[in-house]
């Protein structure tokens, strides 16, 4: 999937850990979970969390609304 708009709907900041929610609008050009992606940009909501140590990222989790990448690229 190649980035076609990334927009941050809400960012939660803290000295040690940042919470960001996205609204992300990729291409897919390849298969997502076995469905083809045909070219179409698809649009869904991620949820970022980043922890902090020592001034560096020291774990990241990303969660994704696959249902919703599913139901347009038409398995659901």
């Amino acid at each position: 999937m190649r980035t076609e708009q990334l927009v941050e709907v809400r960012g939660l900041y803290a000295e040690d850990v940042c919470v960001v929610e996205h609204e992300w609008r990729p291409r897919s050009s390849g298969s997502f979970a076995g469905l083809p992606g045909r070219g179409r940009t698809v649009r869904f909501r991620m949820l970022h969390v980043f922890e902090f140590r020592d001034g560096l990222i020291s774990r990241e989790n990303v969660w994704m609304d696959t249902a919703t990448v599913l139901a347009q690229l038409g398995g659901c």
